[in-house]
């Protein structure tokens, strides 16, 4: 399925989500997501512009594979993912293929959902925490993208194409 998404950096997190409940936006998710990725060790997936992730949402599970992007105006890239019962197992049968856990990250997350548009209130911890909250809106268009970060007070050139490693290498000094 073709995920196309933006971020919006450095932003009040109560107010986005007052404004996105005002705007009759349910809430579908409220915790924390631990994930990791995994390459071989010549990195070839990410030389691909491939990346595999496995992570937890509360109580479940998932395997994601996202493979090649567009972000010269918006983030843009296939993505097939899994629920899967046995995270651990799962890890085991990828490192016994030879791939080795490249990074990891912890964060909190409040996703919100309206129309087909989905917002992600996100805020990382561990050794990612100084990077300060950020919104992630994922919808089926660019156009609805940019009609709800308007909705919410943001303009196009707030939208940014980034992945998660590029937020990330934004607050490394």
């Amino acid at each position: 399925m073709k995920e196309i998404e933006v971020k919006i950096l450095e932003i009040n997190p109560k107010e986005i989500e007052n404004k996105l409940i005002k705007l009759g936006a349910k809430k579908k998710f409220d915790g924390v997501i631990n994930s990791f990725t995994l390459d071989f060790p010549n990195r070839n997936l990410h030389n691909n512009k491939t990346l595999l992730r496995l992570r937890t949402m509360g109580k479940e599970a998932f395997v994601t594979l996202k493979k090649g992007k567009d972000t010269k105006k918006i983030k843009v890239c296939e993505e097939t993912e899994i629920t899967v019962s046995d995270l651990d197992k799962m890890t085991i049968i990828f490192e016994e293929l030879g791939l080795k856990k490249v990074n990891s990250m912890e964060k909190t997350r409040k996703s919100y959902l309206l129309d087909k548009t989905h917002f992600e209130i996100e805020k990382y911890s561990g050794k990612h925490k100084n990077v300060p909250a950020f919104l992630e809106i994922e919808s089926t268009s660019a156009k609805d993208i940019y009609k709800y970060a308007k909705l919410l007070g943001f303009s196009e050139k707030d939208c940014l194409p980034w992945t998660a490693g590029d937020v990330i290498k934004h607050y490394i000094k």
